[in-house]
């Protein structure tokens, strides 16, 4: 399983990515995390789940799941 946290504050990433491990330690789980929408666009992984902040600078989270949406209409 894929998992993008995307969060533009550095402690709720990682706070989050730590809970996501534990929760997911019963199967592989790979977690990459993402200071804000571009950094997380740019990548044009294709994710299983995204946690993605809704009140960030530049692009918000809303933007940020409907510009996924067109690479990625699954996972976000």
């Amino acid at each position: 399983m894929r998992i993008a946290i995307i969060d533009d504050e550095m402690r709720w990433r990682k706070a989050a990515e730590q809970a996501v491990i534990e929760h997911y330690s019963n199967v592989e789980v790979i977690v990459d995390t993402y200071e804000n929408g571009n950094q997380y666009l740019n990548s044009k992984i294709q994710y299983d789940i995204s946690f993605v902040d809704i009140e960030m600078p530049g692009i918000d989270g809303f933007e940020t799941i409907q510009s996924a949406r067109v690479y990625n209409p699954d996972g976000v």
